[in-house]
Order: C-alpha cells, then sequence, then structure tokens
C-alpha cells in the first residue's frame, strides 16, 4: 500500500473536514466542511489504484457505505422519520 501512496496525486491543502467513512471497497471517504447548501460535497481516495474524486449530495443525507459506485445511506423527513437511501454516483476523476 506504501507504492500505491507515492503515486497518488493529493490536493496541495485540503478544507477544514466534517466526516469520513471508510468504504467496503476499501476506498477512503472525507466530507469536506464547507457552507455549500443544499449540497455537501464528499472528496474520495482509493489508495489501491491511486484514483480519487468527488460527488456532491443532498445536505440531509448521512453518508454510511459506498460500493460500486452505489452510496447508501439515511434521510430523515420533516417528521424525523429517517429512510434508508441509496444513490448511483457518477465518480469523476479528481482535476478533470
Amino acid at each position: 500500500m506504501a507504492d500505491d501512496m507515492r503515486h497518488m496525486e493529493l490536493p496541495g491543502h485540503f478544507p477544514p473536514v466534517r466526516g469520513l467513512v471508510g468504504a467496503q471497497d476499501g476506498a477512503v471517504w472525507v466530507e469536506e466542511a464547507t457552507t455549500q447548501t443544499p449540497f455537501q460535497r464528499w472528496r474520495w481516495f482509493d489508495l489501491r489504484n491511486g484514483t480519487s474524486g468527488a460527488v456532491s449530495v443532498p445536505a440531509q443525507f448521512t453518508l454510511v457505505d459506498v460500493l460500486a459506485g452505489q452510496s447508501w445511506g439515511y434521510e430523515a423527513n420533516a417528521d424525523g422519520i429517517h429512510s434508508v437511501i441509496q444513490y448511483s454516483i457518477g465518480l469523476r476523476h479528481l482535476g478533470a
């Protein structure tokens, strides 16, 4: 894994972080602490193949796991009732 990290291009700096998720596929997902509403931005880093990218999801979505381009989590409605939510996400490469 150390060799993979040497070949991975990482940003020169990161904004403040609000959350981290270790996905089943081995990628690390980092939620940026921004004021961007109604969306939140997540960056992903996959050390196995040196790829990275970013996606935006609705602000009320709580990310739990990501696997094969499917993000899984939950959202609460106005009454506070939680629903399991799955989004298909197109992973775009950072810097593209």
